[in-house]
């Protein structure tokens, strides 16, 4: 039985499907230039208020100059985390699972094994991963409570030994699609 799914209108995600072979490719998600531009502006600022402190109070290390700079350099720090790395809150994990917690790029499955291409933080660093398909449990849509009570919902390839969550930057009904095609595409093939 062949499933079909409708894409939801204005998804970025490339998905080619035949009966033996799925591929998807998810974008990076992109946060708007001129919000970073103005975090990054932002970060200098701070971090020139800091440089004036210190040229005025000479080399005395003071919260007049470490607050301002110490500041400077997180903000600038999240820019670059956010602008180049796709940093997402599904990122971070305990070391053992962080792997399994990078962005996805890429997910190309067949009648025996499913490989993952995963964006390692920073420079834009890939890495391939190959899961024989007898390993995957299932596919979900997982919706967690942050410590703030913050709802975020991402996709999970349920394996053996672990999740992969993906999708973060991913819109809920682009989510519910994708999870629906993968889950389909495996029942397919496994069948």
């Amino acid at each position: 039985m062949k499933f079909v799914h409708k894409q939801p209108k204005g998804s970025r995600i490339r998905l080619k499907k035949t009966n033996q072979h799925l591929q998807v490719h998810i974008p990076r998600q992109r946060f708007e230039r001129v919000t970073l531009s103005l975090l990054a502006l932002v970060g200098f600022l701070y971090i020139g208020l800091g440089l004036q402190a210190l040229a005025r109070e000479g080399f005395l290390i003071s919260s007049a100059v470490m607050v301002p700079c110490i500041f400077g350099l997180v903000v600038l720090g999240v820019v670059y985390l956010t602008a180049f790395c796709d940093i997402s809150p599904e990122n971070f994990s305990t070391e053992e699972s962080l792997q399994l917690h990078w962005p996805v790029e890429f997910i190309e499955i067949d009648r025996q094994n499913l490989w993952l291409q995963l964006r390692k933080f920073g420079f834009g660093q890939k890495r391939l991963i190959w899961i024989p398909l007898s390993d995957v449990e299932r596919v979900v849509l997982n919706t967690e409570s942050t410590a703030d009570g913050i709802k975020i919902a991402n996709c999970a390839i349920c394996i053996t030994g672990g999740d992969c969550r993906f999708g973060f930057g991913l819109t809920t009904v682009e989510k519910e699609w994708l999870v629906a095609e993968l889950s389909d595409f495996i029942k397919q093939v496994r069948s």
